[in-house]
């Protein structure tokens, strides 16, 4: 299997306030094996911290909010009293079309809608899907997803390589809403899907081979509705 390329970043991104301070991107990816710590970590804890956020790889399109960066997923292990530390970009199917053309290719949130373009993702399909909101643990992957509606891309938690797309379309579903959860009883992942054409809402079940066994749809009186999250 051939090594994952390691991404860099070398962009002036000028003033943006969405780009500059604690919101100016990580430049490279990196994987620390052991970290400097102040104190103690007991031996006996153990595991892995993940973390999902926008880290905007190119010069944006248009303007630019917060939202609209890149997905990078970050780990912090603990084991036999040590921390290491890694972060990769989500290598999502946008982000290797970007950086195949060397630039932004989707307007951002604050941009007026391109129609010229290509299409794309989101409720009304015309945003880049950088898969930068949240992250499920599902089957032993990490699943990772859009902050409206995208494709559900699965890493590896560990190394955090990105492995690929959840095939919804194929088995007639159409994409996962932002807050996926897990069914701590049997395992399976619980998403919503919404649209700006009917069904406006649907409702489905993946198990832990990845097949959908469940798409409901759900009717809403009048139009379509935003559903950032919808479980308790």
């Amino acid at each position: 299997m051939a090594k994952p390329e390691v991404l860099t970043n070398v962009v002036d991104f000028g003033d943006n306030p969405y780009l500059i301070g604690p919101h100016e991107p990580i430049r490279e990816e990196l994987d620390t094996p052991e970290l400097e710590c102040i104190g103690e970590i007991p031996k006996d804890f153990s595991g892995i911290y993940l973390r999902n956020g926008p880290n905007q790889r190119h010069a944006p399109y248009g303007l630019h909010h917060w939202f609209d960066g890149d997905g990078m997923i970050h780990s912090a292990e603990f084991k036999d009293g040590k921390v290491s530390y890694r972060n990769k970009w989500i290598k999502t199917k946008s982000l290797a079309e970007e950086s195949e053309e060397g630039r932004s290719i989707w307007p951002g949130l604050m941009d007026t809608p391109d129609r010229d373009l290509k299409t794309s993702w989101g409720s009304d399909l015309w945003l880049k899907d950088n898969s930068n909101t949240d992250i499920a643990i599902h089957a032993g992957k990490a699943i990772t997803t859009f902050y409206q509606c995208g494709e559900a891309y699965q890493l590896d938690p560990v190394t955090l390589n990105t492995l690929g797309s959840i095939d919804l379309e194929s088995q007639g579903a159409r994409l996962m809403s932002a807050h996926c959860m897990t069914d701590e009883c049997n395992g399976d992942l619980l998403f919503f899907d919404y649209a700006v054409k009917p069904p406006y809402m649907t409702y489905g079940v993946i198990n832990k081979d990845s097949q959908l066994v469940n798409f409901t749809p759900i009717e809403l009186r009048g139009s379509f509705t935003s559903f950032h999250g919808f479980y308790t």
